[in-house]
């Protein structure tokens, strides 16, 4: 692939917080009508919406990139489980199988078919013939599980301190009966 939106493309040491633009024009500024900025690189990149945004700790690439470098994403079909994402998986997974509990929001499925070990990489998009696009449907699926996984966890916790807190009070209010207790038996041999 060869992107030629830029006249002089090239590898810049720039500061963070410099805006994208001004790393363009250091390029020699855009050559071609730009389509797409895309930061961190043609498969795992996001697209930007626009070209005053800062350079950030981990910006390691820019794609100036027109509509004639990019593959035009055509309307989404339905899965003809053909396999293809499951192939390319660089984490060994089952893109077919997540997806399908993605779109039932089984997060339990989804957690036992190890969805936080996808690297979205976006290989699987890349080859899916029903331009299903995997990658942010996993995403969004991540959060989700994320979202559950950390509720339930301070629930956990929650619950937790509750019932340390209902046993520290137990043991506070019978070590003063006991004390009261020895206190009485001590007037009581007094008298």
């Amino acid at each position: 692939m060869l992107f030629r939106s830029v006249r002089e493309p090239g590898n810049l040491e720039v500061r963070i917080g410099t805006p994208f633009s001004s790393a363009i024009a250091d390029c020699g500024g855009y050559a071609d009508e730009v389509n797409t900025l895309i930061m961190g690189g043609s498969m795992m990149g996001i697209a930007l919406t626009r070209d005053d945004l800062p350079v950030v700790k981990g910006t390691n690439c820019i794609v100036a990139a027109t509509a004639a470098d990019l593959h035009p994403r055509t309307e989404e079909m339905p899965c003809i489980r053909c396999g293809n994402c499951s192939e390319v998986c660089p984490a060994i997974l089952l893109p077919q199988q997540l997806h399908w509990h993605a779109l039932a929001h089984d997060l339990q499925a989804l957690g036992s078919l190890g969805l936080t070990d996808c690297i979205e990489c976006g290989c699987c998009d890349y080859v899916c013939p029903s331009q299903i696009p995997l990658t942010q449907r996993f995403r969004v699926a991540k959060a989700e599980l994320l979202e559950v996984t950390t509720a339930h966890e301070q629930a956990t916790a929650a619950r937790a301190r509750y019932e340390a807190r209902g046993l520290r009070l137990a043991r506070l209010e019978q070590e003063q009966r006991t004390r009261l207790e020895e206190k009485r038996r001590a007037f009581k041999s007094k008298q």
